[in-house]
C-alpha cells in the first residue's frame, strides 16, 4: 500500500510539473502561440513545423489540437491547413520523452534542485518574469516527480500483478488497448509515455510491448480532443476526425508491420529491453513516419474527411 501511495504522489507531481511548465511557457509566449498558428499555416510544411514547434514549447498536443480545432471552427483555418498542424502536434509532443531521457544524465543534485527552486521563486515575484518562474518550478517538479516514479517503479515491476500486466501487454492488441486507456486516464500522452519510460527501468519493457503501447497512447490523446468537439461544431469535428483517423490508420499499419516482423523471425530483436531512449525513439520515429506519409496526401485525406462528414457527424445541424 505504501508503494502504491508513493507512485500516486509521484505521478501527481509529474502531471502537475508538466502542466505548470506548459502553462508557464504558454503565458510567457503571450498571444504569440495563437498568432503563429494563424499566420504560419499557409503551406503544408510551414503548418507542420508550426504545430511541431508550438507543441514542443507548451508540452501539450491536446492544448494545441483543441486550439487548432477552434480556429478551424471560427473559419480562420481551413481543414487543409489544420491537418498539417495536427500532424506536427503529434511530432512535437515527443519532445517530452527526449527531455526525460536527457534528464537521466542531468546533474540532479540537491544543489542543482535548490538553485532551480530559488531562481523559480525569485522570478515568480518579478511581475514581468513570473511566467518564467513558473517554467523553472514546473521543470523542477516534473524532474522530481519523474525521479520519484523511477525509484518507486523498480520494486513495483517485481510484483505479481504488474508482471501479469506486462505479460498481457506483450500481445499487440492488449498493448494498444492499454496505451489508449492509460492516456485517457491521465489525459496526456506525454505523461503516459513518461510512465512507460519509468517502468522500463525495471527491465520488464520489451520493444514488442513498448511499440503497441506507444501507438495506443497516440490514439488515446486524440480522444480527449474528440470528446471536446462533441458540441455540434462541424468544422471542429472535421479537424478532430482527421486527427483521430490519422492516428488510427498509422497505428493499424504499424501493428500489422509488427505482427509481420514477429512472424518473419524478428522475435529476438523485439524481445530486447526498451529503455528511456528506446521508447523516445519509438515515439518519435512512428510520428515522423506518419508525417512523411500523410503530409503529401494532405489534399486527398482532407477530401476524404469532408466526404465522411458531409452529413452532420453528431446528429446536429450542419453549419
Amino acid at each position: 500500500m505504501s508503494l502504491l501511495c508513493e507512485i500516486t504522489c509521484a505521478v501527481a507531481l509529474f502531471i502537475f510539473g508538466i502542466s505548470l511548465l506548459g502553462d508557464g511557457l504558454s503565458r510567457a509566449a503571450g498571444g504569440r502561440m495563437e498568432r503563429a498558428l494563424r499566420r504560419m499555416t499557409d503551406s503544408r510544411l510551414r503548418g507542420f513545423l508550426t504545430g511541431t514547434a508550438v507543441t514542443a514549447v507548451v508540452q501539450s498536443s491536446t492544448a494545441v489540437s483543441v486550439l487548432t480545432a477552434e480556429l478551424a471552427e471560427s473559419g480562420i483555418l481551413t481543414l487543409r491547413c489544420t491537418i498539417p498542424v495536427l500532424i506536427g502536434a503529434n511530432v512535437g509532443t515527443t519532445a517530452t520523452a527526449w527531455l526525460l531521457y536527457a534528464a537521466q544524465d542531468m546533474p540532479y543534485t540537491a544543489v542543482f534542485s535548490a538553485l532551480l527552486a530559488l531562481a523559480g521563486v525569485v522570478l515568480c515575484f518579478m511581475p514581468k518574469r513570473r511566467h518564467w518562474g513558473s517554467v523553472l518550478l514546473g521543470l523542477l517538479i516534473l524532474l522530481t516527480g519523474m525521479k520519484a516514479i523511477t525509484a518507486a517503479a523498480q520494486p513495483l515491476t517485481q510484483t505479481v500483478f504488474v508482471r501479469r500486466l506486462f505479460a498481457a501487454a506483450q500481445h499487440p492488441f492488449w498493448g494498444l488497448i492499454g496505451g489508449i486507456l492509460l492516456t485517457v486516464l491521465v489525459q496526456s500522452s506525454s505523461v503516459s509515455v513518461g510512465l512507460l519510460q519509468a517502468l522500463s527501468v525495471g527491465g520488464q519493457v520489451s520493444y514488442a510491448m513498448a511499440i503497441p503501447v506507444v501507438l495506443g497512447e497516440n490514439i488515446g490523446t486524440c480522444l480527449t480532443v474528440f470528446l471536446a468537439a462533441l458540441g455540434g461544431k462541424r468544422r471542429a469535428g472535421q479537424a478532430t476526425w482527421a486527427h483521430l483517423l490519422f492516428n488510427i490508420i498509422g497505428a493499424a499499419v504499424a501493428l500489422l508491420a509488427l505482427v509481420i516482423a514477429e512472424l518473419s523471425g524478428f522475435t529476438e530483436m523485439l524481445a530486447n529491453q526498451a529503455g528511456f531512449m528506446g521508447i523516445a525513439v519509438i515515439h518519435t520515429v512512428f510520428n515522423l513516419i506518419g508525417a512523411a506519409v500523410f503530409l503529401p496526401l494532405n489534399e486527398p485525406f482532407a477530401a476524404l474527411i469532408e466526404r465522411l462528414t458531409a452529413r452532420p457527424w453528431n446528429g446536429s445541424a450542419s453549419r
